[in-house]
């Protein structure tokens, strides 16, 4: 008759010092004792002269040849791969690899000491970074390459971890007291049944570890290096394909991108012990069913067990699975993608995409990255690359609200099926976008046009302040930047000053950049706004002392390129009052910062109290479909109509307005802005904790979600060191995170994630950024 099973069978009980007594008499070694967490045995560090171990009292109820088994697999390993990091058997006094003693119950454990991993388990460490999972994948691959060619009759085994036994999980079934939870299993259980058991007793099956859960992988916490595997208690010959979907559902819980932590885990695994089709087809139903066993037996304990350590998963998992039956069909593709089965449609390589750009498109249509990334897919704050790997997007912000959301896929695709044509139309769209857009903004900004980029907003204002006025300069800030048509580039120092550029036309009159961080020591802070200002006049009174009044004051509200640049209080509404008293008109460029990017208005220049006569707006407006919008005054706008039809063939089309509106709906509905308010302000407090531990970081600015993290060599020169900046960015890339600089010398990381970033994915940068600064040094 068999005995109990393993999960009713109680751990071993032995005092510290019944332990610390075998460990001497059966090993010979003396040292300390200190208790380490188990599922079901009991496990001791020892701390010896000789070193550090791992004292193993097995559970009474694991049979002979399942301690055999372990044994031999580890001596396999040791002979046939001698570098994997996998403990090594330390021999008893008697030379035995096993001895036994009677514990304080009547039974008869078995006692195993192995050598002690270095590390710490990765649940405990500070992060568990993109890089370290696929480094367990490729891990699990090298070991399951060593164990093709193991067998031992120990391996044949049924317990309840062993993801074949997957449908004795119904018999727990009834210890879960949430009907929708029950039901939610039961509904996999059958999924499994259906579809997943029959394939799965025609894939490869080996000897796998079968438990690479978070305690039980090593990672060195100062670089995330895994530098162990331990705890062969659930080895067994199964699927070769649950090696990586239980890693991967280890993985998966508590991530902030489920995703693309599956896909880190097997692609490391694919990379070293390549997946079929058929096997990688499987993994999503594999995953679920790994947490069906994982919820079932938490919830048959309840009932009897009181150790916390039961349980430590279980909330993640139920989270998880839930949320697996929303994305299963996504993470199947990702993960099929990941092993180069996907259904996606086929792509070219790299390589030859990075060959046929250089033949076919211009020189100077630059890359980003010395590596660059061939991207396939966008999900939320998510960018999938051709190889599987996801990055975490904290730079393009054209993404306002993340990458193919759903509702502006649906407003779009739906539009354009039904019609798109141009404003020499009557059509609905247009004018409900502009009614939803004139809401949020001050009379008397009311008449609107609508192009297609922030470029064309950004010329057509050029033209209406030029037609309005009857003059040709402008006035802007050094390190400006508002477009790439030659008119804008005219009037852009961050192009104009720099190499290609052609030098300041005599048209165009420069304010210093405000640069608050860099102001002389002897200005008070509460002045700068007013002494900056001041400073203005002087410039405007000196470069237009013999030359024709401006057009128009042109700015972004918050100077991007110039290096995420937050204008003082005050100045704003001084330099606006200067140039009026000119006759001239004042230009927001809200192409960045527009659409309640800074968290506490819609549009920048409110934070600031002013009132422009003219604000354009783009890259957000349409969340990735090109959508550019000029707003003005009726006046201006009737003085622009001196003839000359203003026409845009694409401008105002039907879809785009109606991906416009999906835009503003999203905003509203989901409450982006207090989201970006509220996120912002926790990671502002991060970084300034950063800067605490940095020094390299001199300042630490923005709002909502659009910041930025000045580099400098020392922060008592100031002198910028975007070499180090560049670096930081490099670094990480290569942790799955996507960030860029910016600034006159490049020297300010710039960061502008989708309004739907959220504490977890903050919480994910900062690891990143100070994982980077500290390689950086």
């Amino acid at each position: 008759m068999p005995g109990p099973s393993l999960i009713d069978s109680p751990r071993p009980s032995f005092s510290l010092d019944a332990a610390r007594a075998l460990v001497r008499d059966q090993f010979g070694l003396d040292g300390a004792l200190a208790p380490l967490d188990s599922e079901r045995d009991q496990n001791f560090h020892v701390a010896t002269p000789q070193g550090a171990f791992t004292f193993k009292i097995v559970n009474a109820a694991e049979p002979s040849s399942a301690v055999a088994f372990q044994t031999a697999l580890l001596r396999h390993v040791e002979a046939l791969a001698p570098t994997l990091p996998l403990p090594r058997v330390v021999a008893a006094v008697d030379g035995a690899a096993v001895a036994t003693a009677v514990g304080p119950t009547g039974d008869r454990h078995a006692l195993r000491i192995v050598t002690h991993l270095p590390g710490i388990p990765m649940a405990r460490a500070t992060a568990r970074p993109v890089s370290t999972l696929r480094e367990l994948g490729r891990l699990l691959g090298r070991l399951a390459a060593a164990l093709q060619s193991f067998g031992h009759p120990g391996a044949f085994r049924q317990f309840d971890w062993h993801l074949g036994e997957t449908p004795r999980s119904r018999a727990r079934l009834a210890a879960i007291a949430d009907p929708g939870r029950r039901a939610l299993v039961s509904g996999r259980l059958d999924c499994f049944d259906a579809d997943v058991a029959a394939r799965l007793a025609r894939v490869r099956h080996a000897v796998i570890h079968n438990d690479a859960n978070d305690w039980n992988v090593l990672v060195d916490d100062a670089n995330g290096a895994v530098t162990g595997l331990i705890d062969l208690g659930d080895a067994v010959f199964a699927p070769l394909v649950a090696e990586p979907a239980v890693a991967a559902a280890y993985a998966m819980l508590g991530a902030p991108d489920p995703q693309a932590a599956a896909a880190a885990v097997v692609a490391g695994f694919h990379a070293a012990y390549p997946l079929t089709a058929d096997e990688a087809a499987l993994l999503p139903g594999l995953i679920a069913a790994r947490l069906c066993i994982s919820v079932t037996i938490s919830a048959a304990r309840r009932a009897t067990a009181a150790d916390p350590y039961f349980f430590v998963s279980e909330g993640p998992a139920w989270t998880l699975l839930e949320w697996l039956e929303r994305h299963d069909g996504a993470l199947g593709d990702a993960l099929l993608a990941v092993c180069g089965a996907g259904s996606l449609p086929p792509r070219r390589d790299s390589a030859d995409l990075l060959a046929a750009r250089r033949d076919r498109l211009g020189p100077n249509v630059k890359l980003s990255y010395a590596t660059p990334l061939h991207l396939v897919t966008g999900d939320d704050v998510w960018l999938t690359a051709s190889d599987g790997r996801r990055y975490l997007d904290c730079y393009n912000n054209v993404a306002h609200v993340g990458h193919g959301h759903p509702r502006v896929v649906a407003a779009l695709s739906a539009q354009a099926a039904r019609l798109n044509t141009n404003t020499r139309y009557l059509h609905e769209n247009i004018l409900e976008y502009a009614e939803r857009l004139r809401r949020t903004l001050p009379p008397p900004l009311e008449t609107f046009f609508f192009c297609n980029s922030g470029s064309e907003a950004n010329e057509l204002a050029l033209r209406l302040a030029r037609t309005a006025t009857g003059r040709r300069d402008f006035v802007v800030l050094d390190w400006a930047y508002h477009g790439h048509t030659q008119s804008l580039i005219e009037i852009s120092p961050y192009k104009y000053k720099r190499a290609g550029g052609q030098g300041r036309p005599t048209f165009v009159h420069e304010l210093p950049l405000p640069e608050v961080y860099r102001t002389p020591d002897d200005w008070p802070a509460f002045e700068a706004g007013a002494r900056f200002a001041a400073e203005a006049r002087r410039v405007l009174a000196d470069s237009l002392a013999d030359g024709p009044a401006p057009a128009a004051f042109i700015a972004e509200t918050i100077p991007s390129v110039g290096g995420q640049v937050f204008l003082p209080e005050g100045y704003l509404a001084e330099v606006y009052a200067a140039v009026r008293a000119r006759g001239a008109l004042c230009i927001a460029d809200e192409v960045q910062v527009g659409f309640g990017r800074i968290g506490t208005h819609m549009w920048a220049f409110q934070a600031h109290g002013v009132v422009p006569d003219v604000v354009t707006m783009g890259k957000p407006a349409g969340a990735g479909h090109p959508l550019g919008i000029v707003v003005t005054t009726r006046a201006i706008a009737a003085a622009f109509a001196n003839g000359m039809e203003y026409f845009n063939t694409f401008g105002g089309n039907p879809v785009s307005c109606a991906v416009g509106i999906a835009v503003l709906d999203v905003l509203d509905e989901q409450r982006l802005l207090e989201n970006a308010r509220v996120q912002g302000a926790y990671l502002l407090d991060r970084f300034r904790a950063l800067a605490d531990r940095h020094r390299r970081i001199g300042d630490v600015r923005g709002a909502g979600l659009f910041l930025g993290l000045e580099l400098v060599r020392d922060r008592r020169s100031k002198a910028h060191d975007g070499d180090a900046a560049a670096a930081v960015v490099r670094e990480a890339l290569s942790r799955g995170v996507l960030m860029g600089t910016d600034g006159p010398r490049d020297n300010v990381i710039k960061l502008r994630p989708p309004m739907t970033f959220t504490r977890a994915h903050a919480d994910c940068l900062v690891e990143v950024l100070e994982a980077s600064l500290a390689a950086v040094g």
